[in-house]
């Protein structure tokens, strides 16, 4: 590639990173000085203009995880929802940092908090299995503002990644990005008795992914959690949010039973699986409200999903 072809893209690159940020810092206050009804409406347009060209992609993607659709009015009334779902996740962010904790408290419920609490009483803190169902934004507000003490992982957001730390301070929630320690990071959190998350349903690296089963098909899912909450003996949740209403969600702890950790591997593999089958559980309630859908590399995937130490299913 030539230098002026290089230089080219560079500028490029430069003006869309700024275009990005000039588009989040823009949807950051509007949701602060407009009603909720005309966010919907301002959501809807960003929804279609997203996902409109993956829709056959999407909706087939669901057919292989769930099953076919009823009938053809169903499969287009989950299009519809998950298109809501979308335009709804675009400002409702930052709807919630301009809530008031006492609001955001009462708007994201938890169901089986009771069993985290029974968990922490053994000192040894909690690892939490995330999924990317409902808004995860929702994760961030439902424990830091209850008082625990919480990290979540995550991969740096190289346009607005000073916007997702600001809704994780917002939240009480430290942010700790993948390559940061994060093992080390990790151990510090679960030794004070706090509780560390991962998401399980986006690998962003390929090492360590395998395919495991996901509802009827199988996906290319990163063992790499699994491994380090073996590693730590710390008791592990599966923990996956569904809106419930405008602004509203439910957050759902399960506990994970630990596998024997010998061999590791077999054992991770075991433990993310039971945390996929807890989620799929979810999706077939609501298959609108998990937006992976054109991402997540099915049975059979591309190269580029896996690992070189893949060779079969486990």
């Amino acid at each position: 590639m030539s230098r002026s072809r290089r230089l080219l893209i560079g500028v490029i690159t430069a003006c869309l990173i700024q275009l990005a940020r000039l588009v989040v810092r823009t949807n950051f206050f509007l949701a602060r000085w407009l009603p909720d009804r005309w966010l919907a409406r301002l959501g809807h347009p960003v929804a279609v203009f997203m996902r409109h060209s993956h829709k056959d992609k999407i909706l087939s993607r669901m057919e292989q995880v769930l099953g076919p659709f009823e009938s053809e009015g169903g499969r287009e009334r989950v299009w519809r929802l998950h298109l809501e779902h979308i335009g709804r996740c675009v400002f409702e962010p930052f709807q919630m940092y301009w809530s008031t904790d006492e609001e955001l408290v009462a708007n994201i419920t938890i169901s089986g908090e009771d069993l985290l609490q029974q968990a922490l009483a053994e000192g040894k803190g909690a690892v939490l299995f995330l999924d990317h169902m409902g808004n995860p934004g929702s994760l961030v507000a439902a424990f830091g503002l209850r008082g625990y003490d919480v990290a979540i992982a995550g991969n740096p957001v190289i346009a607005v990644e000073d916007m997702v730390a600001r809704l994780f301070k917002r939240g009480r929630v430290e942010r700790v990005l993948l390559g940061d320690r994060m093992p080390a990071r990790m151990a510090e959190i679960l030794k004070r008795n706090g509780l560390f998350g991962i998401f399980i349903d986006f690998p962003v690296v390929l090492k360590h992914n395998v395919i495991l089963p996901f509802g009827r098909t199988g996906a290319s899912v990163n063992l790499g959690p699994g491994l380090l909450a073996l590693r730590q003996g710390s008791p592990v949740f599966s923990v996956t949010s569904t809106r419930t209403g405008p602004n509203r969600h439910e957050v759902v702890v399960k506990p994970l039973a630990r596998p024997n950790p010998a061999p590791l591997r077999p054992a991770a593999a075991e433990l993310v699986g039971n945390a996929f089958d807890s989620m799929v559980e979810t999706l077939r309630v609501h298959p609108d409200q998990w937006w992976p859908w054109d991402e997540v590399c099915l049975e059979n995937p591309p190269a580029s999903c896996l690992s070189n130490e893949q060779s079969a299913p486990i």
